[in-house]
Protein backbone atom coordinates (compact mmCIF):
# COMPACT_ATOMS: atom_id res chain seq x y z
CA UNK A 1 0.00 0.00 0.00
CA UNK A 2 1.49 3.26 -0.98
CA UNK A 3 1.53 6.13 1.84
CA UNK A 4 -1.14 7.85 0.37
CA UNK A 5 -3.60 4.21 1.69
CA UNK A 6 -3.80 3.66 -2.35
CA UNK A 7 -3.07 0.22 -3.15
CA UNK A 8 -1.40 0.26 -6.76
CA UNK A 9 -2.72 -1.94 -9.00
CA UNK A 10 -0.30 -4.87 -9.85
CA UNK A 11 -0.92 -5.50 -13.74
CA UNK A 12 -3.27 -7.41 -16.08
CA UNK A 13 -3.60 -10.44 -12.98
CA UNK A 14 -5.46 -7.96 -10.64
CA UNK A 15 -8.20 -6.99 -12.65
CA UNK A 16 -9.56 -10.09 -12.73
CA UNK A 17 -10.81 -9.48 -16.85
CA UNK A 18 -12.34 -6.04 -15.81
CA UNK A 19 -11.02 -2.67 -17.01
CA UNK A 20 -8.52 -0.57 -14.66
CA UNK A 21 -11.00 2.10 -14.37
CA UNK A 22 -13.63 -0.28 -12.95
CA UNK A 23 -10.96 -1.59 -10.45
CA UNK A 24 -9.99 1.55 -9.55
CA UNK A 25 -13.18 3.17 -8.36
CA UNK A 26 -14.18 -0.03 -6.29
CA UNK A 27 -11.38 0.71 -4.64
CA UNK A 28 -12.24 4.49 -3.86
CA UNK A 29 -16.05 2.74 -3.25
CA UNK A 30 -14.45 0.47 -0.96
CA UNK A 31 -13.21 3.24 0.93
CA UNK A 32 -15.98 5.44 1.12
CA UNK A 33 -17.84 2.15 2.45
CA UNK A 34 -15.29 1.84 5.06
CA UNK A 35 -15.48 5.36 6.36
CA UNK A 36 -11.46 5.96 5.47
CA UNK A 37 -13.04 8.61 3.03
CA UNK A 38 -16.04 10.52 4.41
CA UNK A 39 -18.48 13.36 2.94
CA UNK A 40 -16.57 16.15 2.65
CA UNK A 41 -13.07 14.77 2.47
CA UNK A 42 -11.27 15.69 -1.07
CA UNK A 43 -9.45 12.84 -2.58
CA UNK A 44 -5.85 13.29 -3.72
CA UNK A 45 -5.03 15.41 -7.02
CA UNK A 46 -5.11 13.75 -10.27
CA UNK A 47 -1.61 13.20 -10.40
CA UNK A 48 -0.62 11.49 -6.70
CA UNK A 49 -4.15 9.50 -7.91
CA UNK A 50 -2.17 8.03 -10.77
CA UNK A 51 0.86 7.13 -8.67
CA UNK A 52 -0.93 5.77 -6.06
CA UNK A 53 -2.52 3.48 -8.40
CA UNK A 54 0.22 3.21 -11.15
CA UNK A 55 -3.05 4.39 -14.01
CA UNK A 56 -2.68 6.57 -17.08
CA UNK A 57 -4.22 10.29 -16.90
CA UNK A 58 -7.49 8.34 -19.45
CA UNK A 59 -8.08 5.84 -16.66
CA UNK A 60 -7.92 8.28 -13.35
CA UNK A 61 -10.38 10.96 -15.15
CA UNK A 62 -12.22 7.67 -16.32
CA UNK A 63 -12.38 6.49 -12.52
CA UNK A 64 -13.44 9.66 -11.41
CA UNK A 65 -16.49 9.70 -14.05
CA UNK A 66 -17.86 6.49 -12.62
CA UNK A 67 -17.52 7.77 -9.24
CA UNK A 68 -19.68 11.01 -10.30
CA UNK A 69 -21.80 8.89 -11.77
CA UNK A 70 -22.49 6.84 -9.01
CA UNK A 71 -23.26 10.04 -7.03
CA UNK A 72 -20.17 9.41 -4.54
CA UNK A 73 -18.29 12.50 -5.82
CA UNK A 74 -18.50 15.65 -7.02
CA UNK A 75 -15.43 17.68 -9.27
CA UNK A 76 -15.42 21.27 -7.79
CA UNK A 77 -13.68 24.01 -9.96
CA UNK A 78 -11.21 25.89 -8.71
CA UNK A 79 -7.74 26.25 -7.33
CA UNK A 80 -9.14 24.31 -4.24
CA UNK A 81 -11.17 22.21 -6.63
CA UNK A 82 -11.19 18.78 -7.45
CA UNK A 83 -13.18 15.24 -6.89
CA UNK A 84 -14.83 15.70 -3.22
CA UNK A 85 -16.31 12.43 -1.65
CA UNK A 86 -20.10 13.51 -1.44
CA UNK A 87 -22.84 12.08 1.21
CA UNK A 88 -24.71 8.91 0.43
CA UNK A 89 -28.44 10.00 -0.57
CA UNK A 90 -31.44 8.08 -0.74
CA UNK A 91 -32.47 9.74 -3.93
CA UNK A 92 -29.14 9.09 -5.88
CA UNK A 93 -30.07 5.33 -5.22
CA UNK A 94 -33.91 5.34 -5.69
CA UNK A 95 -32.82 6.65 -9.12
CA UNK A 96 -30.75 3.93 -9.76
CA UNK A 97 -33.09 1.22 -8.40
CA UNK A 98 -35.78 3.15 -10.47
CA UNK A 99 -33.98 2.66 -13.76
CA UNK A 100 -32.99 -0.90 -12.96
CA UNK A 101 -36.84 -1.41 -12.67
CA UNK A 102 -38.29 0.77 -15.04
CA UNK A 103 -35.96 -1.09 -17.48
CA UNK A 104 -37.00 -3.92 -16.61
CA UNK A 105 -40.90 -3.49 -16.92
CA UNK A 106 -41.64 -4.03 -12.93
CA UNK A 107 -44.93 -3.06 -12.46
CA UNK A 108 -46.31 -0.59 -9.53
CA UNK A 109 -48.10 -3.86 -7.77
CA UNK A 110 -44.78 -4.75 -7.60
CA UNK A 111 -43.56 -2.22 -5.62
CA UNK A 112 -46.59 -2.10 -3.47
CA UNK A 113 -46.23 -5.70 -2.58
CA UNK A 114 -42.55 -5.10 -1.34
CA UNK A 115 -44.17 -2.56 0.68
CA UNK A 116 -46.86 -4.57 2.37
CA UNK A 117 -43.96 -7.52 3.25
CA UNK A 118 -41.62 -4.85 4.51
CA UNK A 119 -43.70 -2.19 6.40
CA UNK A 120 -46.01 -4.24 8.61
CA UNK A 121 -42.54 -5.58 10.78
CA UNK A 122 -41.52 -2.42 10.67
CA UNK A 123 -44.94 -1.30 12.90
CA UNK A 124 -44.34 -4.56 15.29
CA UNK A 125 -40.59 -3.42 15.86
CA UNK A 126 -41.79 0.03 16.25
CA UNK A 127 -43.99 -0.68 19.01
CA UNK A 128 -41.53 -2.07 20.98
CA UNK A 129 -38.58 0.42 19.93
CA UNK A 130 -39.98 3.89 19.25
CA UNK A 131 -38.65 6.71 21.08
CA UNK A 132 -41.03 9.34 22.48
CA UNK A 133 -39.45 11.86 19.97
CA UNK A 134 -40.36 9.28 16.77
CA UNK A 135 -44.03 9.11 18.65
CA UNK A 136 -44.67 12.89 18.90
CA UNK A 137 -42.93 13.12 15.16
CA UNK A 138 -45.61 10.81 14.03
CA UNK A 139 -48.75 12.47 15.37
CA UNK A 140 -47.18 15.76 14.07
CA UNK A 141 -46.84 14.41 10.12
CA UNK A 142 -50.85 13.54 11.17
CA UNK A 143 -51.84 16.92 11.94
CA UNK A 144 -49.89 18.24 8.57
CA UNK A 145 -51.56 15.49 6.49
CA UNK A 146 -54.92 16.59 8.23
CA UNK A 147 -54.96 19.98 6.92
CA UNK A 148 -54.09 19.12 3.13
CA UNK A 149 -56.73 19.13 0.54
CA UNK A 150 -55.00 17.96 -2.60
CA UNK A 151 -53.33 14.72 -3.52
CA UNK A 152 -50.50 15.84 -4.89
CA UNK A 153 -49.34 17.15 -1.46
CA UNK A 154 -50.83 14.24 0.54
CA UNK A 155 -48.52 11.96 -1.81
CA UNK A 156 -45.15 13.00 -0.50
CA UNK A 157 -46.46 13.62 3.14
CA UNK A 158 -48.07 10.24 3.35
CA UNK A 159 -44.60 8.92 2.15
CA UNK A 160 -42.90 11.05 5.08
CA UNK A 161 -45.47 9.09 7.27
CA UNK A 162 -44.46 5.52 6.17
CA UNK A 163 -40.67 6.38 6.67
CA UNK A 164 -41.28 7.62 10.05
CA UNK A 165 -42.63 3.82 10.99
CA UNK A 166 -39.57 2.45 9.52
CA UNK A 167 -37.43 4.95 11.40
CA UNK A 168 -39.05 4.08 14.43
CA UNK A 169 -38.36 0.41 13.98
CA UNK A 170 -34.41 0.64 14.64
CA UNK A 171 -33.17 -1.78 12.18
CA UNK A 172 -31.17 0.38 10.38
CA UNK A 173 -31.26 -2.28 6.72
CA UNK A 174 -35.22 -2.16 6.68
CA UNK A 175 -34.99 1.48 7.13
CA UNK A 176 -32.53 1.60 3.99
CA UNK A 177 -35.02 -0.69 1.88
CA UNK A 178 -37.95 1.32 2.91
CA UNK A 179 -36.37 4.58 2.26
CA UNK A 180 -36.21 3.33 -1.23
CA UNK A 181 -39.15 2.35 -1.75
CA UNK A 182 -40.61 5.23 -0.16
CA UNK A 183 -38.54 7.26 -2.64
CA UNK A 184 -39.66 5.39 -5.62
CA UNK A 185 -43.15 5.51 -4.72
CA UNK A 186 -43.25 9.15 -3.84
CA UNK A 187 -42.07 10.26 -7.54
CA UNK A 188 -44.56 7.43 -9.10
CA UNK A 189 -47.80 9.00 -6.70
CA UNK A 190 -46.68 12.62 -7.34
CA UNK A 191 -46.83 12.40 -11.44
CA UNK A 192 -49.95 10.57 -11.17
CA UNK A 193 -51.89 12.24 -8.55
CA UNK A 194 -51.08 15.97 -9.72
CA UNK A 195 -54.21 15.50 -12.77
CA UNK A 196 -56.17 12.94 -10.25
CA UNK A 197 -59.66 14.24 -9.78
CA UNK A 198 -59.60 16.45 -6.88
CA UNK A 199 -63.32 15.21 -5.61
CA UNK A 200 -61.68 11.48 -4.56
CA UNK A 201 -59.26 13.71 -1.99
CA UNK A 202 -61.41 14.09 0.79
CA UNK A 203 -62.33 10.62 1.30
CA UNK A 204 -58.58 9.46 0.54
CA UNK A 205 -57.22 11.84 2.77
CA UNK A 206 -59.49 10.95 5.42
CA UNK A 207 -59.67 6.93 5.06
CA UNK A 208 -55.85 7.05 5.56
CA UNK A 209 -55.81 9.14 8.61
CA UNK A 210 -58.36 6.66 10.29
CA UNK A 211 -55.48 3.89 9.68
CA UNK A 212 -52.73 6.55 10.63
CA UNK A 213 -53.99 7.22 13.96
CA UNK A 214 -54.89 3.87 14.82
CA UNK A 215 -51.32 2.70 13.68
CA UNK A 216 -49.67 5.24 16.15
CA UNK A 217 -52.09 4.00 19.05
CA UNK A 218 -51.38 0.68 19.01
CA UNK A 219 -47.56 2.00 18.82
CA UNK A 220 -47.69 4.10 21.76
CA UNK A 221 -49.72 1.47 23.70
CA UNK A 222 -46.30 -0.94 22.42
CA UNK A 223 -48.68 -3.67 20.97
CA UNK A 224 -46.67 -5.05 18.28
CA UNK A 225 -49.44 -7.52 17.32
CA UNK A 226 -52.09 -4.42 16.57
CA UNK A 227 -49.38 -2.64 14.78
CA UNK A 228 -48.62 -5.06 12.13
CA UNK A 229 -52.46 -5.96 11.77
CA UNK A 230 -53.33 -2.66 11.25
CA UNK A 231 -51.01 -1.55 8.96
CA UNK A 232 -51.56 -4.70 7.06
CA UNK A 233 -55.21 -4.64 6.59
CA UNK A 234 -54.01 -1.07 5.92
CA UNK A 235 -51.50 -2.04 3.27
CA UNK A 236 -54.15 -4.05 1.53
CA UNK A 237 -56.73 -1.63 0.93
CA UNK A 238 -53.69 0.62 0.07
CA UNK A 239 -53.38 -1.47 -3.12
CA UNK A 240 -56.55 -1.78 -4.18
CA UNK A 241 -56.92 1.82 -4.08
CA UNK A 242 -53.59 2.30 -6.15
CA UNK A 243 -55.13 0.24 -8.80
CA UNK A 244 -58.29 2.84 -9.28
CA UNK A 245 -56.00 5.35 -9.49
CA UNK A 246 -53.27 3.88 -11.87
CA UNK A 247 -56.27 2.92 -13.68
CA UNK A 248 -56.20 3.34 -17.70
CA UNK A 249 -52.35 4.73 -17.08
CA UNK A 250 -48.93 2.97 -17.40
CA UNK A 251 -48.74 0.94 -14.32
CA UNK A 252 -45.07 0.42 -14.84
CA UNK A 253 -42.34 1.78 -12.53
CA UNK A 254 -41.82 5.22 -14.87
CA UNK A 255 -38.85 7.73 -13.34
CA UNK A 256 -38.02 8.42 -16.82
CA UNK A 257 -40.53 9.26 -19.85
CA UNK A 258 -40.53 8.19 -23.22
CA UNK A 259 -39.19 10.83 -25.68
CA UNK A 260 -40.08 9.57 -28.85
CA UNK A 261 -38.82 12.46 -30.70
CA UNK A 262 -35.06 11.72 -29.76
CA UNK A 263 -33.70 8.73 -30.96
CA UNK A 264 -29.78 7.84 -30.90
CA UNK A 265 -28.64 6.84 -34.15
CA UNK A 266 -25.15 5.12 -33.90
CA UNK A 267 -24.85 5.99 -37.85
CA UNK A 268 -25.30 9.19 -37.58
CA UNK A 269 -22.52 11.53 -38.36
CA UNK A 270 -21.09 13.76 -35.92
CA UNK A 271 -21.42 16.70 -38.26
CA UNK A 272 -23.88 18.80 -38.13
Amino acid sequence: MSSSGFTRLRGPDGLDGRKASEVVADRIRGMIAQGRLRPGDSLPSETKLMAAFGIARPTMREVIRILESDGLVEVRAGARGGAVVRPLTVSSMARRMGLHLQASQTSMDDLLEAQAVIEPAAARLAAARRTTEQLATMRACIEQIRGGQRLDEFAPRAARFHSLIIESSGNATLKALGSLLSALLTEQYAETLADSDARIAPAVIESSLVWYEQLVDAIEAGDGDAAEQIWRRHQHMARYLAADVFAGRNSVVTLYPDNESFTLDATQSDTV
